[in-house]
């Protein structure tokens, strides 16, 4: 294995931590029956959240799909480096 092998396996069990902790940090979507009487106060009559830029689960959907997407390029390009591809 050379050293860019080694570096991007670290890189990508590392980005694979962050991914774990990331949808651990989020909070579910299912409400139960609490959306039948009306469901969550934050949004409006179209279904957008009044806080939409700025809400916690906002940064966490963002933050998870960005290390999603750096996760499967980090693992495809290191299939292609490691001689499998």
């Amino acid at each position: 294995m050379g050293v860019l092998a080694i570096i991007l396996t670290i890189l990508d069990l590392a980005v694979c931590v962050v991914l774990i902790l990331l949808v651990m940090l989020q909070e579910g979507s299912n409400k139960g029956l609490g959306v039948i009487s009306g469901g969550n106060q934050n949004e409006n009559f179209f279904g957008q959240n009044a806080n939409k830029g700025r809400s916690r689960d906002v940064r966490l959907r963002k933050m998870t799909s960005y290390s999603a997407i750096l996760f499967v390029i980090l693992t495809v390009i290191l299939y292609l480096i490691t001689g499998r591809g």
